[in-house]
């Protein structure tokens, strides 16, 4: 049971000060002494390594201190219900307060509502709290002249005294009020030193009763107004308040609120001083790393006499916890856990025609549904994004309540601001919130892409286009999809491309252009050296087999190479700049597969990016035809298409994620990744 013995100046009998859950009685909260522990751990094990040595036994508790709750929204009571609930799993001694339990600053009617709406959901503690005053607790307004005291009867009445102390498990709290006002004209205000000033009859209350807890190995003081600060209790007594302090030996840290700010000022003659922010009050922005949070301070006791740490000061360490950061560990069980991960892999579905890309006004509808798959409702709110790339969308954001097992539709309808061709594909962040029971599981916040299409494009598109290709970042990459072109097995062919490499991607093996995986054709690039693979499966031979032809020079970050791969039926050549380099014998089909060709990397077993490569690339062309036999010129003219072309990517326009080809109707490259133009 709780050792709580007050000492209090007055003549009244003693109060039952500490709240308990449902203002029923004491709470009982004993825990029996451990067994004394013995210098080693048990084990079945040799134990001839390393020791494992149980902890060391002392005494330990453990406090919360709750911080200001006025100020804000309505709604801030359900931080404050949120703070019950995680201070009960945490499971301390004792809550302490910092004042401002209530909104205030009103009538004595409705101040009994606030009050039983704060004492209502502090009831849910399972341990005993303690109140201390705050200026909205107890300042009137309201027509006419203030009652005497404003709301400070209705306070003792129903809170408790404006001061007092009491003990626990040898450690002193002290309770002080710091809204006494102006002794001399009886004003309360915050904004006056005079009326920041501890009376002659508080400060022996604080005498008595440092008195009565010298013995104690620690004293902590609670009071509202963080009055060292400085500021508008510049002019108060502050000064002789902390000497008071001091004098006795034992006090380790005073605690206060008011700011709605986390603010440390550090230890002076040995006493810590701490400025809480809020549970539940009114914040300047969400802003942690700023002291701007709704949390609580979790403080531990020890004996003062422990090894000293940077975080402990004389047996005390503070934690600031924020609100929501506890959570209990029996919620999460397998039924649990299956609804929420099916709630997170609920695709969007496209109901309207993709967001169609072209040289045309680009404008229309687009929408997508959203189907849960649960036994309970989600709140879902999908939202575009894009503006800063020139979209425009309407509205801005939609929010449904999808019921279990049903549908629904998200509408958008979209227009681009000006008549530039777009070069970002539009998405859609989607936010969903599971309701269970009174609770919400926000999930976090997924960013899904449009679905997108291009439209038709003249054959003016690629005239005037700049001589530019792309610039891939070792992670990026153009893919072109395996239907979208057709390279005969069983004929000759030639890729051909222009690349300038970055120095990162002359170390280790790179995708050039490749469409392999035990199959097909890959330029690829192994420290710097490039090399062109052909699979290859000749008649009654059974498996296939690379052929691969290696070129005998590395290439050079920065400089711009013109590559080119030939099979020509009997033999597989590589050529730099024109320069035949490389030639190995080799005959029969080619291995097909169903894997798209990457422009910048190389297709893993399920057709995803891998071995990306850095620096640019430019023009690539595929044909059908063995197109080079000797030494060539290929600055002599630009690439163009012919008969024998199967596809032609010049990569210097773009629409949206597409890079269409040109002269091949249909062969389209789609950005992966970060693609950019080169500059």
């Amino acid at each position: 049971m709780h050792c709580l013995t007050l000492a209090l100046l007055l003549a009244a009998a003693p109060l039952a000060l500490a709240h308990p859950p449902g203002e029923d009685g004491p709470h009982a909260h004993e825990h029996d002494a451990p067994a004394a522990a013995p210098d080693t751990v048990f084990t079945t094990r040799p134990n001839h390594g390393q020791q494992v040595v149980p902890p060391k036994e002392e005494g330990m508790f453990q406090f919360v201190i709750f911080g200001d709750r006025t100020g804000g929204e309505p709604e801030g009571i359900e931080v404050l219900k949120q703070a019950v609930q995680e201070t009960n799993l945490l499971d301390p001694d004792l809550v302490m307060t910092v004042g401002d339990l209530i909104q205030g600053y009103n009538q004595t009617p409705e101040w009994m509502i606030q009050m039983k709406e704060y004492r209502g959901v502090m009831s849910g503690l399972n341990m005993p709290w303690f109140p201390v005053a705050g200026n909205h607790d107890v300042y009137w307004r309201g027509p006419g002249d203030p009652p005497p005291g404003e709301h400070e009867p209705q306070y003792e009445k129903h809170f408790g005294p404006l001061w007092y102390s009491f003990e626990h498990k040898d450690c002193g709290f002290l309770v002080l009020y710091s809204d006494e006002g102006d002794p001399v004209t009886g004003e309360k205000t915050f904004s006056k030193g005079s009326a920041q000033t501890m009376s002659p009859e508080q400060l022996a209350f604080v005498r008595q009763s440092l008195e009565q807890l010298k013995h104690c190995k620690h004293v902590f003081a609670f009071l509202h107004h963080p009055r060292w600060i400085g500021a508008g209790y510049t002019d108060g007594n502050w000064d002789e308040v902390h000497e008071t302090l001091v004098a006795v030996g034992n006090v380790r840290a005073v605690f206060a609120g008011h700011i709605h700010r986390v603010r440390y000022e550090g230890v002076k003659d040995g006493i810590a001083y701490h400025a809480l922010a809020t549970t539940g009050g009114h914040l300047s922005g969400d802003a942690p790393v700023l002291g701007y949070v709704h949390h609580m301070h979790v403080v531990t006791v020890r004996d003062p006499d422990v090894p000293a740490t940077a975080e402990n000061h004389a047996g005390m360490t503070v934690a600031m916890l924020p609100v929501g950061a506890v959570a209990d560990p029996r919620q999460y069980t397998p039924e649990r856990l299956a609804l929420l991960d099916a709630v997170r892999r609920v695709q969007l579905k496209r109901k309207s025609a993709p967001l169609t890309f072209g040289e045309e006004a680009v404008s229309g509808e687009y929408v997508a549904t959203f189907a849960n798959p649960t036994d309970t409702p989600i709140d879902v709110e999908i939202a575009p994004r894009g503006v800063e790339a020139g979209w425009r969308f309407a509205p801005d954001h939609r929010h449904a309540t999808v019921a279990p097992g049903e549908t629904a539709e998200f509408a958008f309808s979209y227009a681009l601001r000006d008549d530039r061709l777009p070069e970002s594909v539009p998405e859609l962040v989607l936010n969903a919130d599971v309701i269970d029971g009174d609770a919400r599981v926000s999930l976090p916040t997924r960013t899904l892409p449009m679905d997108v299409a291009l439209g038709g494009l003249s054959e003016t598109f690629f005239t005037d286009a700049p001589d530019r290709g792309v610039q891939l970042d070792g992670g990026s990459a153009v893919r072109v999809a395996d239907d979208a072109f057709r390279l005969p097995a069983d004929g000759p062919f030639t890729l051909e491309f222009a690349y300038t490499p970055d120095a990162a991607s002359l170390k280790g093996g790179r995708g050039l252009i490749a469409k392999t995986q035990q199959s097909e054709y890959a330029f690829f690039l192994n420290d710097g050296v490039p090399q062109f693979d052909v699979h290859l499966t000749a008649p009654g031979a059974g498996a296939g087999r690379y052929v691969t032809a290696v070129s005998p020079l590395k290439l050079e970050a920065g400089k711009t190479y013109r590559l080119a791969g030939v099979y020509d039926g009997s033999e597989v050549r590589l050529y730099l700049d024109g320069m035949p380099v490389a030639a190995v014998p080799g005959e029969g089909k080619r291995t097909l597969n169903d894997l798209p060709l990457y422009l910048g990397g190389d297709p893993g077993r399920d057709g995803e990016l891998t071995r990306p490569v850095a620096g640019v690339l430019n023009d690539v062309r595929l044909s059908k035809t063995a197109r080079y036999s000797e030494q060539y010129d290929p600055s002599a003219a630009p690439l163009t298409t012919d008969a024998d072309t199967v596809l032609l990517l010049p990569l210097d326009r773009r629409v949206g994620p597409f890079f269409p080809g040109q002269g091949t109707d249909g062969v389209v490259g789609r950005a992966v990744g970060d693609v950019r133009f080169a500059e």
